[in-house]
């Protein structure tokens, strides 16, 4: 009995140190939705379709582009609208505006939207989609499905990676400092110029796509439809989970919640043999190794421009290194050392050791095949997120990028040198490949996991941050912004009122202005005739009574301690009355402390009043607690005098101030 119970812990302990799911609690049905895809976002969601499929699940996939799949557990059928298609875009019109597709984008989804739930497979799927236990969607330009998932548990796949707006609907906002944003990966630490741009560009984007110009618009064609549907907005809060395509090692390291499951390179495999033709092409390269050149599924090689082409053509020609390019049809003028293919398989190539540098466009998926692969990168981004992918790759050190723009045969012959010369990119991009494959369990088994994750607790509500159901007001508390201001409002102008009643209890008949401050009246301070004491200087004797002065001390100590180092070096100013004898309205004081300026203790303390002059420092003395205004005295609204020389208060009869 012991024997059986040791071999049971065994084989759990090497399953679990394998990363093997236990088997699953049943056969589910799970429907993916991706209506509006390129064939990039497919293949993310086929390898989980298989991986779910070999589990024994039936998989049902929405798709705009069908490919034929030998899996008896999928059934993948497209909608056959043709609005969004590879075969009608061309990415090249976008080099000079990055964002343009995304406006393209917008143009097709409406119409897409109006038409989609006509087509009768589509309604025949919405029908019966309570039958499925779990629905994933593709989070990117798919809200026109949002009708399916409406009170049904659903996952989004983020096939590009971190996308800061689905982020925040989960409750998860990133902070603009440290998360870059759609378009540009910036270096850290970031200025401050782009924390500026960073932050436009975070909330540009979210209010471009989610309030302005795109989901209103699939709004109205849905409503018109779906007349009882809540908003596409409140449906997508509603979410279970969010299956990532990114992983912390090659990509900007951002806090995440539990409903945020990375699963990056989740299609990623090691390399496979190649074809005799491909095997003995790269083998016999010799040490200097090949570059394979390709810019994916969406960006055709025959739509590049002919000056970039034939640019490239010269440069490969120049070079000592064999090359394989992912070209669609024949071309003319090619070097010996080139070989054109209108099919590769990529990863293969990728992974095997003579491979020197990937040329690619920069999509998220070729990226994460190169790092997978430990292929070092040269990225030539065209539209979309592929130049923030470049420039991550370029500050990683990973590889380098090229601008279309920048592209000359000079310029592709230097970057592509030192990157197969610098044994720095290697290094980088090995270290980052073997960080990425050094994982407990595969993308693929996380996916897998959390997918039946949901069906099992039907639909995990407990994975939801609290944060996704509040709005913007409450989520930034500007709500308890507003009444706190509110309250330090009201209570600085009840201590304003309580500080005027002390002072008018305290000073009689004294006045007070907002401009002048305490007016003492003669029956508190007492003006004598002012004297000339030579150089200019002209002063008046005043002697305030002991009373008066013992209650500047304890009304004012707090607020003016913090005055003492700025104001105690002020005492050896001398001020110059410019205007003559007559002139009495000087503003500026300076407080002679006892230790520098020799006061006696058992006196008086004095203050010197000079003319507002450039070079009496003014700049200094303007905020101290007295002034003389129209020939009376003023105490000012703070009274720093009492600070300076407070010890002389405690024990003098009166205080002498001269003027």
């Amino acid at each position: 009995m012991k024997l059986a119970l040791l071999c049971v812990l065994v084989v759990v302990l090497v399953g679990g140190a394998t990363g093997e799911l236990p088997p699953p609690q049943a056969s589910y049905k799970i429907l993916m939705l991706l209506p509006v895809s390129s064939k990039s976002h497919r293949n993310v969601f086929l390898s989980l379709a298989k991986a779910l499929a070999e589990r024994g699940h039936k998989i049902v996939m929405l798709t705009n582009e069908q490919k034929p799949i030998k899996h008896p557990n999928i059934y993948e059928f497209e909608h056959g609208i043709e609005d969004f298609s590879a075969k009608n875009l061309n990415v090249f019109n976008f080099l000079n505006d990055p964002i343009g597709l995304f406006r393209g984008v917008k143009d097709v989804l409406r119409p897409i939207a109006r038409k989609l739930y006509d087509v009768p497979k589509v309604q025949e799927l919405y029908n019966r989609r309570k039958d499925f236990d779990v629905i994933l969607i593709d989070h990117l330009f798919n809200e026109l499905a949002y009708p399916f998932v409406h009170e049904m548990p659903f996952i989004t796949v983020a096939t590009a990676g971190m996308d800061l707006r689905q982020s925040a609907v989960l409750g998860n906002v990133l902070q603009p400092s440290q998360a870059s944003n759609l378009l540009f990966d910036y270096p850290t630490p970031i200025t401050v110029w782009q924390r500026f741009v960073n932050i436009l560009t975070h909330i540009g984007i979210a209010v471009y796509w989610r309030n302005w110009a795109v989901v209103p618009e699939l709004q109205k064609e849905i409503s018109s439809r779906f007349p009882d549907l809540p908003p596409l907005l409140d449906i997508e809060r509603n979410q279970s989970l969010a299956l990532l395509n990114s992983h912390f090692s090659i990509s900007r390291t951002v806090p995440l919640l539990p409903s945020q499951v990375e699963v990056g390179t989740m299609h990623c495999r090691p390399a496979t043999p190649l074809p005799q033709d491909l095997e003995s092409w790269i083998s016999g390269a010799g040490p200097e190794g090949v570059i394979y050149f390709s810019l994916g599924s969406v960006a055709r090689g025959n739509s590049m421009p002919v000056k970039y082409r034939q640019a490239f053509i010269k440069a490969f020609h120049r070079l000592p290194h064999r090359v394989i390019w992912k070209y669609e049809e024949d071309l003319e003028g090619l070097p010996e050392n080139v070989m054109i293919s209108k099919w590769l398989p990529q990863q293969d190539v990728l992974g095997h050791d003579n491979m020197k540098v990937f040329i690619t466009h920069g999509g998220q998926l070729s990226i994460q095949e190169s790092i997978y692969h430990a292929t070092p990168l040269l990225a030539l981004p065209i539209f979309g997120d592929q130049l923030m992918n470049a420039y991550f790759v370029k500050n990683s050190g990973y590889g380098d990028m090229l601008l279309w723009k920048e592209l000359t045969v000079e310029a592709i012959v230097d970057v592509v040198t030192e990157i197969t010369t610098n044994p720095k990119y290697k290094e980088n991009v090995l270290a980052a490949s073997r960080q990425l494959r050094d994982q407990l369990t595969t993308p693929q088994e996380r996916a897998v996991f959390w997918t039946e994750y949901v069906i099992r607790h039907r639909g995990a509500p407990h994975l939801r941050s609290p944060a996704a159901q509040l709005s913007w007001v409450e989520f930034l508390m500007l709500d308890v912004l507003f009444f706190f201001h509110v309250a330090v409002f009201i209570s600085i102008f009840i201590l304003r009122l309580v500080r005027r009643g002390i002072s008018t209890l305290v000073f009689g008949r004294g006045t007070y202005t907002k401009k002048a401050g305490y007016r003492l009246t003669g029956d508190q301070c007492r003006l004598e005739p002012g004297v000339s004491t030579g150089g200019g200087t002209h002063r008046m004797q005043v002697s305030c009574n002991k009373h008066l002065s013992t209650m500047f001390l304890f009304v004012s100590l707090v607020s003016l301690v913090p005055y003492w180092g700025l104001l105690k070096h002020t005492c050896n100013y001398d001020f110059n009355d410019h205007h003559g004898e007559q002139d009495a309205n000087s503003e500026c004081l300076t407080v002679l402390s006892e230790k520098e300026c020799g006061v006696q203790p058992d006196r008086y303390g004095v203050l010197d009043i000079g003319d507002e002059t450039p070079m009496s420092g003014v700049g200094v003395a303007s905020a101290l607690s007295l002034k003389a205004v129209n020939g009376e005295l003023v105490i000012a609204r703070q009274v720093q005098f009492v600070v300076l020389t407070m010890f002389s208060l405690l024990k003098a009869d009166n205080i002498n101030v001269v003027f």
